[in-house]
């Protein structure tokens, strides 16, 4: 039996955390107005509130309390609900845990405690958000009952729940006395500390504890409701830090991934493609708010031209759109956003049922949802480094795709993968490391997060950092073409802290070492240059290193450089790829400009193909038209301009079709038939 979300490609979701203290709130909330919002918008599935941060609930509820501009009319958002369903629009209820005002001053022993010396919590101290700790077992008691009253008083066809993750560090006695009782520490210790081993240990089980508390949700809800889906906001587990301590282990009881999230058009690619391994079940869905900003700029949306990249971009990507509004505290619409959404909505309807296959990577990212910290503090890790290195595949037009640390069994199909300051990482995932580069992987590596795989692939060890945070990489004379020509006399400048390691494999070979200035760190008067400290000292340090590992080869580079921003840094990443993997090899290669995301999909008898242009802001203009080359065994049958499949010229050599786009306007997709 299909589930809804299969064949669901045009969501939405409308804020509704409005509070009650005023007569206005919600007062003109009406069924028919939401209704023929939805329907103007050309959304297929909605995801409605029954409840919101503030705590109160939008149905007769009996644990908490209803939004007083619901009585006397408390069965509203179930007519709601009933009417989208019976009209073929899917429903989606909005549960939010962990946040809940309302339930936080109730109930003063359940609250998420971030201020350890005075045991506040971050609405004491002046936030608007109440926050309840999931593992007070008072408010997991008090979210099962919700669970069941929403069970027996609608019918859904999934639910969702919102801000499953930590909100603050908590300090709480239910958190105390459960890291006591399964670690044996008596205190929680101080999270800045990440030399620690107890802070180590409190680390890795607030991940534990975040992916416990959405299993128990989840199962629950399906033993409650079993025709339902569930998911939960995985938003941290692909942005944040390990604060919020969200990985796999919440989205692997999802029935696929979702989340809102608000950086630029180049991180939601990047965000799109881990969803995309991460996900149980595509499409997964990409929520993106109508806000020219952020929440915030209530009043203030994107242009159409803007909407419509995000929403290319996912289609490009095959998957569900989301788009938020918020409601107005009166509980009114703004009909002139549901006419934009449907603008853009109506305009991705005819590529929806070519949203199959498989995503096309010849290379990967490892992104380590649990690894997004650095213990010198130091301003990078495996999320930022990640993002910036997925920015620089994309622009000069290298299919890939980002894994995550559940992704080890899926490593063979790579010719390369680069781990950007890789950390945080299980035994069993780096075994799957080692064993990719045995079978003949290449592996790229950074920082020195994880020791482990340093001793292993290199036989080295880590003893520390330079005091110098303007440090430079000098090159072998034999890589400075490689690296554009900087050399021992004028190194690539870095701007970090450098591991120094001693040991080396016999077999390994330095490519690149370590040079200081001249300046003294410690000293602020012994300066070489007033405005700078350029470089003086080669050290024998390395600072970039390759080693042959069983039928594989490892390269490791002391400092991120893929995730250094500009043009040096991204061209000398490009420089290291292509010693190892030519563009000869590349599945799809293309002479687009840079602003052009080609991705594409395989299936069993053909290829899909999208073209967005990223670079498009308020000022839209036409791309000419540009060629892209594919790698295939046989003679297509034909190639398709989608949707219209308008037949187009091509040329095959024997291994390469070929063929031209025409003028690309936003968005183009492309099929090759076999």
């Amino acid at each position: 039996m299909e589930k809804w979300y299969e064949s669901s490609y045009r969501r939405n979701l409308i804020d509704m955390h409005i509070d009650d203290w005023h007569e206005d709130f919600l007062s003109k909330f009406d069924v028919d107005d939401y209704f023929q919002y939805l329907k103007k918008a050309r959304v297929d599935s909605a995801m409605i509130y029954l409840q919101s941060h503030v705590g109160l609930c939008y149905y007769p509820t009996k644990s908490g309390k209803m939004h007083s501009a619901f009585i006397g009319r408390e069965d509203i958002v179930r007519r709601l609900i009933d009417k989208c369903r019976e009209n073929n629009i899917a429903v989606v209820g909005y549960y939010s845990l962990i946040f809940n005002t309302y339930e936080e001053d109730r109930h003063p022993e359940w609250r998420l405690i971030v201020e350890k010396e005075t045991g506040r919590s971050q609405h004491q101290l002046g936030s608007r958000y109440g926050k309840c700790c999931p593992n007070n077992i008072e408010y997991r008691e008090f979210v099962k009952t919700q669970i069941k009253e929403i069970a027996e008083y609608f019918s859904l066809d999934g639910i969702f729940y919102d801000m499953t993750y930590w909100a603050g560090m908590c300090y709480c006695e239910s958190c105390r006395k459960r890291f006591e009782k399964e670690a044996g520490y008596s205190e929680i210790p101080d999270v800045d500390n990440l030399k620690s081993d107890v802070t180590r240990t409190f680390m890795k089980k607030r991940y534990e504890w975040i992916a416990e508390f959405c299993k128990w949700v989840s199962d629950y809800t399906r033993e409650e409701m079993p025709n339902v889906t569930v998911s939960h906001n995985n938003a941290f587990e692909v942005s944040g830090n390990w604060h919020q301590a969200v990985w796999e282990g919440v989205s692997d009881n999802c029935d696929y991934c979702t989340g809102d999230l608000y950086g630029d058009i180049y991180d939601h690619s990047f965000c799109m493609k881990f969803y995309q391994g991460a996900t149980q079940n595509m499409p997964f869905e990409y929520m993106v708010s109508r806000f020219a900003k952020d929440l915030k700029q209530h009043t203030v949306s994107k242009t159409q031209t803007q909407l419509d990249q995000d929403v290319f971009l996912t289609v490009a990507h095959h998957g569900a759109n989301f788009i938020i509004d918020a409601i107005n505290p009166d509980g009114t619409l703004n009909n002139k956003v549901a006419e934009l959404i449907g603008n853009a909505y109506e305009k991705q309807i005819p590529y929806e049922k070519y949203m199959y296959g498989n995503s096309v990577g010849d290379i990967a990212i490892w992104y380590s949802t649990t690894g997004r910290y650095n213990t010198e503090g130091q301003d990078y890790n495996s999320r930022n480094c990640s993002a910036n290195l997925s920015k620089t595949l994309n622009i000069n037009h290298v299919p890939f795709n980002v894994i995550g640390n559940t992704d080890g069994k899926k490593l063979g199909g790579y010719k390369v993968i680069f781990a950007p300051a890789i950390a945080g990482l299980e035994d069993c995932q780096r075994d799957d490391i080692l064993d990719y580069i045995r079978n003949g992987g290449t592996f790229f590596f950074s920082g020195s997060e994880e020791p482990e795989l340093l001793k292993e692939l290199l036989e080295a060890e880590l003893k520390g950092y330079t005091q110098e945070c303007d440090t430079y990489i000098a090159p072998i004379k034999e890589k400075e073409a490689m690296f554009l020509d900087f050399n021992e006399k004028y190194p690539i400048a870095m701007s970090h802290m450098h591991p120094r390691i001693s040991g080396l494999k016999s077999e390994a070979v330095v490519e690149a070492y370590l040079k200081l200035p001249y300046s003294n760190p410690e000293d602020p008067n012994a300066f070489a240059s007033i405005h700078s400290n350029p470089p003086g000292v080669l050290t024998d340090i390395p600072s970039v290193v390759r080693v042959p590992y069983g039928k594989g080869v490892a390269i490791w580079l002391a400092l991120p450089v893929e995730g250094y921003d500009g043009y040096h840094y991204r061209k000398i990443i490009m420089n290291m790829l292509r010693e190892y993997f030519s563009e000869d090899n590349q599945t799809i290669t293309t002479n687009a400009p840079m602003q052009v995301e080609l991705i594409a999909f395989s299936a069993e008898n053909n290829m899909l193909i999208s073209a967005v242009d990223m670079g498009v802001t308020e000022e839209r203009r036409k791309i000419e038209n540009f060629r892209i080359n594919v790698k295939i065994n046989k003679l297509p049958k034909r190639i398709l301009l989608l949707p219209e499949e308008k037949e187009i010229d091509f040329t095959y050599d024997g291994s390469r079709v070929s063929f031209s786009t025409r003028e690309l306007d936003l968005f183009d997709m492309y099929c090759i038939e076999f």
